[in-house]
């Protein structure tokens, strides 16, 4: 399945489901591994066109991308509405469980209170639910209402909700992972670049993210000559040693500078630092 025909068949079926800035960002995606392949390239022209607002020219794209690979358009429009299920299922999960010491019904999304009472409500496209204790286990506890409540349920943190965020990944052999932010040479100018992958043999694809050539796509040949980027820890250490060695070339003594670094305000390092 190809991630960038996914966007557009998503955006195609309900065009305010992807932004224009995603459209613009799956454009230049699409762009960077267009010459590997007719295929990635027809996804390209049909990310391209999305971008542009051109749902038709868009929708005919795609059909060709479908006619080269022999993929299934359901398979998408079923990862379409496999997405709208899982987001909906994490937004309710992420509400808290008890509120005011009350039991909050699974699937809850807002309440109201009128002095004591608190009722709960599920609120979701197409309508609002409201809860009442069922008589029996067989009895719906949800019935449609007209009723709009604005106040939505606190949320569990995320630690407590149990969504694992992923660990950062590790270089290998100068290589940052997909998506990393990095520094490279690029016309000369030493620049903040999003690394966004391999292309073909012995290219390594970056867009410029700094300076006067931010959102340029380009790629280096050959060895991938990336470097991590400074910390704010390194850059004032950096900013600390260049401010001491101009104070040492006028002849500055070692006991004058801790003086004078003394009374600008540095403290001795903490232990590991």
């Amino acid at each position: 399945m190809n991630n960038h025909i996914y966007k557009v068949i998503k955006w195609v079926e309900n065009p305010e489901s992807v932004s224009q800035e995603e459209r613009k960002e799956n454009k230049e995606e699409a762009y960077t591994v267009a010459k590997a392949d007719n295929a990635a390239y027809v996804a390209y022209a049909a990310a391209h066109f999305a971008a542009d607002n051109e749902q038709e020219i868009a929708t005919r794209w795609v059909n060709e991308y479908l006619n080269i690979t022999g993929e299934n358009k359901q398979d998408y429009l079923d990862a379409i509405e496999q997405e709208k299920v899982g987001s909906k299922k994490e937004a309710i999960s992420c509400y808290v469980k008890e509120y005011k010491g009350l039991s909050v019904p699974s699937g809850a999304t807002h309440y109201s209170e009128d002095g004591e009472t608190i009722t709960f409500y599920r609120v979701g496209a197409p309508r609002v639910e409201r809860y009442s204790k069922p008589l029996c286990a067989a009895d719906d506890p949800w019935s449609s209402c007209l009723s709009n409540p604005t106040n939505e349920l606190p949320k569990i943190e995320e630690e407590k909700v149990g969504i694992k965020k992923e660990p950062a990944q590790e270089w290998v052999d100068g290589l940052p992972p997909v998506g990393c932010d990095c520094l490279t040479l690029h016309k000369g100018d030493l620049v903040e670049c999003l690394y966004v992958g391999k292309g073909i043999g012995e290219e390594y694809i970056y867009q410029v993210t700094s300076g006067c050539h931010r959102g340029e796509i380009d790629r280096l040949i050959g060895s991938p000559r990336f470097r991590p980027l400074k910390t704010q820890k390194e850059k004032d250490r950096e900013a600390f040693e260049l401010e001491a060695f101009k104070h040492f070339e006028t002849g500055m003594s070692c006991h004058d500078l801790v003086k004078l670094l003394g009374k600008a305000g540095f403290t001795a390092p903490k232990e590991g630092e």
